[in-house]
């Protein structure tokens, strides 16, 4: 168990393509840890797996367990990888924490804590369903057409306008 000069706070990265949860000795050095913070703490883990990484297929059978001091997050097992950023499934979130993740167009995603509590109003023909969820990623089917790829991808102005709003408004908080 962490001790409470062990404990600290670290940002992470949601992540709808990770089936588990992840992390680095590079990532959490690179938020200001030491290594040292966390000798003792990496454990052989349940499953060893192979994650198909941006970086290519990286092996591990290790994993080092963060338990949330606010409560949401509860405790979780993290696997380490070399060079990879810190991140949570959110599909493990999702399904094993009982969390609801939204995110709208122009708005900070957020993680719902109370279902019960939440509500959003969507008809039946105005969703787009994921085909299947495997290993708490979910997967998508669309038809495409090939095209001619472009050099620049303009965001659309209620994102750009809003991202705007948001660092305008963190730099007031600073």
């Amino acid at each position: 168990m962490l001790q409470p000069s062990q404990a600290g706070q670290i940002e992470w990265a949601a992540d709808s393509g990770a089936g588990r949860h992840l992390t680095s000795f590079e990532a959490l050095s690179d938020r200001g840890y030491d290594r040292s913070f966390f000798d003792g703490f990496p454990n052989q883990s349940h499953e060893s797996l192979r994650f198909s990484t941006g970086g290519g297929q990286k092996d591990s059978s290790f994993s080092i367990g963060f338990q949330d001091r606010n409560g949401l997050f509860g405790k979780a097992n993290h696997f380490t990888l070399d060079s990879c950023p810190m991140v949570r499934s959110i599909g493990l979130d999702v399904e094993q924490k009982g969390l609801g993740f939204i995110w709208l167009p122009g708005c900070k995603p957020y993680y719902g804590r109370n279902l019960a509590e939440c509500h959003v109003s969507c008809s039946e023909d105005n969703k787009f369903y994921a085909s299947r969820v495997s290993q708490n990623v979910p997967f998508f089917q669309s038809n495409f057409e090939v095209i001619e790829g472009s050099l620049e991808v303009k965001l659309p102005t209620i994102w750009t306008d809003e991202k705007q709003r948001w660092e305008e408004s963190e730099r007031r908080e600073e």
